[in-house]
C-alpha cells in the first residue's frame, strides 16, 4: 500500500575495481592522534593509500596526495613519543610492551619505509630487536589470548617475513613452521603463515598452506569467504578482513583463479557505500584489492554493459581502458518503472 512515485532505484555502475579503490581512498587518509591504536588507524592506512598508488599508479586528489607526507610525519612523530625504552609500543608511552602493537606499528613503519617516506632508522631498528625477541618469547598456547593467540603470532611472523634483517627472519621461519602445524588456528592466521613462509623461502610449505585454505572456503552464490573461530568480534576473527588476507595470501602465491575473483564479488558485496565497516577493514580491503587489480589486467578492459529493469533496457556503455578510474555511473531508475511486488534487475 506504499505510495509507488515515493520508491526510488539507483545503480551505481563502476567501470572497474580501480574505480572502487579511489572511492575508498578518500575515506582512509588522515591525521592521527590519541593512543597508539588510535594513531595506526589513520597512520597504517594513509602509508597503504600511498602503496597502493605506488603499485597501481592511480590519479589521486593532488591535494590529498600533498597532504599525506605531512600526514606521514605527523603518524611517525607520535608513534615515536609513544615507543617504550624497549623498543617496543604497548597502547600508551608507559604501559606494558604488546606484542601486537609492537607487530602493529612495525609494519606500519615497514611499508612507509617501502614507499618512500622518511623513518628514523635507530627507532626502527629498536623496535624490530624487540619485535625479534618478543617472537622468541612468545608462546601461542599460553591461555593469555590477548598476547599470546596464534593469529598474533602468525602475524608477528609475517610482518618480520618484510623486514631486511637476517636474524628476524630466522626467527620467524622457525616459529612459522612450528605454528602452521597447529590444526586449530584459524584462516587468518594460515593466509599470515602462508606469506610469511614465501617471503622466507619456504614456497612448499605456503603453498601447502594455501591447497588447505582453497579447501575450506564457504562459497555460496558465486561468492567465496572465509569465517573466524570465535564468535566474539575480533580482528583475528573478523569474516571480512579474514577473507581479505586470505584473497591476498592466494594472489601471492597464484591460487585458484576463480576463487580469488568469487572472494572479491564477496568483499565488494560487503561494503557500505565507498568505504567498508571501519578503517582497518577497508584499509586491509583495498591493499588486497590493489593486488588483484595488478595482477588480474583489470586496468585493461574491453567490455560492454546493459542494464535492464523489468525486461526493459535502461543503460548500455563500452568499458575501455580510458574508462579505467572515472567515477561510478549513477542510473536512476524512472519510478514509473518499478513494480509493485518484485522488481527484476539484470546487469
Amino acid at each position: 500500500e506504499s505510495d509507488n512515485t515515493s520508491r526510488e532505484i539507483s545503480i551505481g555502475l563502476a567501470p572497474s575495481l580501480a574505480s572502487t579503490i579511489l572511492g575508498a581512498l578518500d575515506d582512509l587518509i588522515g591525521y592521527p592522534y590519541g593512543c597508539v591504536e588510535q594513531t595506526m588507524s589513520r597512520f597504517l592506512p594513509t602509508v597503504i593509500v600511498g602503496d597502493v598508488l605506488k603499485k597501481i599508479n592511480v590519479p589521486f586528489d593532488e591535494k590529498k596526495r600533498e597532504e599525506m607526507p605531512k600526514m606521514v610525519k605527523q603518524g611517525t612523530s607520535r608513534l615515536y613519543e609513544l615507543q617504550h625504552q624497549d623498543g617496543g609500543w604497548g597502547w600508551w608511552s608507559n604501559d606494558e610492551t604488546d606484542p601486537f602493537m609492537t607487530a602493529y606499528v612495525i609494519y606500519g613503519l615497514t611499508i612507509a619505509k617501502n614507499v618512500g617516506y622518511p623513518v628514523d632508522d635507530n627507532k626502527y631498528n629498536l623496535g624490530v630487536s624487540e619485535l625479534s625477541k618478543l617472537l622468541v618469547k612468545n608462546n601461542f598456547k599460553s591461555d593469555d589470548w590477548h598476547k599470546h593467540d596464534a593469529t598474533t603470532t602468525a602475524y608477528m611472523c609475517y610482518v618480520a617475513s618484510l623486514v631486511s634483517n637476517p636474524d628476524i627472519k630466522s626467527i620467524a621461519l622457525k616459529k612459522a613452521i612450528e605454528i602452521s602445524g597447529n590444526k586449530e588456528i584459524n584462516p587468518y592466521s594460515k593466509s599470515l603463515l602462508a606469506m610469511a613462509l614465501k617471503n622466507l623461502g619456504n614456497l612448499q610449505a605456503a603453498q601447502n598452506i594455501i591447497r588447505g585454505l582453497e579447501q575450506s572456503a564457504n562459497v555460496e552464490n558465486g561468492k567465496a569467504f572465509w569465517k573466524g573461530k570465535t564468535w566474539h568480534y575480533n580482528w583475528q576473527d573478523d569474516e571480512v578482513e579474514t577473507s581479505a588476507s586470505v584473497v591476498k595470501s592466494l594472489i601471492v602465491l597464484g591460487g585458484n583463479k576463480d576463487l580469488i575473483s568469487k572472494t572479491i564479488n564477496y568483499l565488494l558485496t560487503k561494503r557500505y557505500g565507498d568505504s567498508w565497516y571501519n578503517t582497518r577493514q577497508t584499509a586491509m580491503v583495498c591493499y588486497a584489492l590493489a593486488d588483484y587489480v595488478k595482477e588480474s589486467g583489470e586496468l585493461n578492459p574491453n567490455f560492454s554493459v546493459r542494464i535492464k529493469v523489468n525486461g526493459k533496457l535502461v543503460a548500455t556503455k563500452t568499458i575501455t581502458k580510458a574508462d579505467v578510474y572515472k567515477e561510478h555511473d549513477k542510473i536512476k531508475i524512472d519510478s514509473s518503472m518499478i513494480k509493485v511486488g518484485n522488481n527484476e534487475i539484470t546487469i
